[in-house]
């Protein structure tokens, strides 16, 4: 991901109780059951995160707040679906983001333009061919994402990722 011009992010495993609420889920929705520490940092940090979503777009925010307009993360980390016996199950994944524009790092032939979700499927298309790995984009409909402009990509009959533009309300949740 870093040959692709992402830089590094870090971000919490512990996370607010409202990120459910920030990336419009839906009351029924399972990714609404959350796994809770027994003795958590802060009332904030009680759960332990079930997308890595909500701390990249924090990540953003703060790389906006300084000044930096264009740029993307990426975040190699684990996510934690709780289970009916007081464990969780840990999935480990890749997830990156690009915000401002596309091609302003000063190339001479690039053309600068804003992040879309062409270029959300363009970076999600070279992640997956970097572990060598065919996907094609089909449509989706999760609600953190733009109503029409969001993917799965599919390696045959596998999703294997997410390529969108992110729902404004979800931008302005997070800042």
């Amino acid at each position: 991901a870093a040959d692709l011009g992402l830089s590094e992010a870090i971000t919490y495993r512990q996370v607010p109780e409202t990120d459910n609420d920030a990336l419009r889920l839906a009351d029924d929705d399972p990714r609404r059951r959350l796994g809770r520490m027994a003795h958590p940092m802060s009332a904030e940090l009680a759960v332990m995160r079930r997308s890595m979503l909500p701390g990249l777009l924090r990540a953003v925010a703060r790389n906006q707040h300084h000044q930096r307009t264009d740029g993307g993360l990426f975040e190699i980390g684990r996510t934690y679906a709780p289970r009916d016996d007081g464990q969780a199950d840990e999935r480990r994944f890749l997830a990156a983001v690009r915000f401002g524009r596309v091609g302003a790092d000063g190339g001479w032939r690039d053309q600068p333009r804003p992040v879309d979700v062409f270029a959300a499927t363009g970076l999600a298309t070279a992640l997956a061919r970097g572990a060598r790995v065919r996907v094609t984009p089909r449509p989706n409909d999760a609600p953190y994402f733009h109503p029409v402009r969001q993917a799965r990509m599919m390696a045959g009959d596998d999703v294997i990722g997410w390529a969108a533009e992110m729902h404004p309300l979800v931008l302005r949740a997070f800042e």
